[in-house]
This record gives structure tokens, sequence and C-alpha cells, in this order.
């Protein structure tokens, strides 16, 4: 039996919100995130195995191109679920949209019947903002979505301009 696709949501959020955002550069989002209230994807309150998820996340990169499926600059810790393969990320330039999850099924997308997990940020480069999130665990044939996401950012030191290396003349 194939396992559920939850991935469609999360394609639009990378492909659809067509935003401005602020210019390129390299860019570091660090959080806490609560995911809670999780429900079965058609909304049925079943009892989800994990609630409220939980987790810290770092991440690294530039936001002056896309990123599909990339795990270099990301690291969690603390997080409550069990993932079958370490997480991941996914950036989409012109709508300034991060998606993270694990990378067994690719970062966007979650799978029922595996360990997995898949949410959004979006404005990330200017207010970062949650989306849903949605997970699988191994020992059911369901995917969880919580609507209830909230992240806690953790300030990011920002570096001091360069020193000119021009001098005024007398």
């Amino acid at each position: 039996m194939c396992g559920f696709r939850v991935a469609s949501a999360f394609a639009v959020l990378l492909l659809g919100l067509g935003v401005n955002r602020a210019h390129a550069d390299t860019i570091t989002v660090s959080f806490d995130l609560v995911a809670s209230g999780s429900r079965d994807i058609f909304g049925s309150d079943i009892g989800a195995p994990v609630d409220p998820v939980v987790g810290s996340f770092f991440i690294r990169f530039d936001n002056s191109r896309d990123l599909r499926e990339h795990s270099s600059g990301i690291s969690v810790s603390g997080l409550n679920l069990a993932a079958d393969a370490p997480a991941g990320f996914a950036y989409g330039r012109e709508a300034d949209v991060l998606v993270i999850g694990s990378l067994f099924n690719g970062a966007q997308t979650v799978v029922s019947t595996t360990n997995d997990f898949v949410f959004g940020l979006r404005n990330v480069s200017t207010n970062p903002t949650p989306v849903d999130f949605a997970y699988a665990q191994r020992s059911g044939a369901t995917t969880f979505l919580s609507r209830s996401v909230a992240i806690t950012l953790t300030p990011t030191a920002t570096p001091e301009p360069a020193p000119s290396a021009c001098s005024e003349r007398a």
C-alpha cells in the first residue's frame, strides 16, 4: 500500500507566493519550534502520537538563489519526533519561503508509514512566519497536520560592515 503524500501545499508555498524580499545575502535563521493540536490530514482527532512537536533549528543559506533538497547549513536539536533521515531544506527565492523536512522522502514531502516531517516559513529573509507542520511516524498509516505552529526566533549577530579602504585626502 502506498503512503499518502503531503506535498502540494508546500510546493505552492515555494512557487506561488511571490513577494518582494530584502536584498540577497547569506542569512541565518535560528528558532525553537512548537507545533501543537495535530490531527490527521482529514481533520479527525484520532490521537497524534506526538503532540506537541518541539525542536530547535539553525539554518544558514544564500537567499539569492533557489535551493532544492539542500542539506548543508542546517542543524536540528531536541526534535521529539523520529526521522528516517537527516533534516534538509528547500528555498524558493521569489516567494522567500523556506521548507524544512526530513530528506527521506525529500524535504518537501511527507509519506505515511515513514518517520518524516515537513513545515515551512514564509518571509524568511525579513520576518519568518511559520506555516502548517505535517508529520508521519512509521508506527501508523496516518499523516498528521498541525495548524498551530509557533516559532521563537533566536537573535543572530549581524556582522559589522568592513572598514573602508579609502581614506580622506587633505
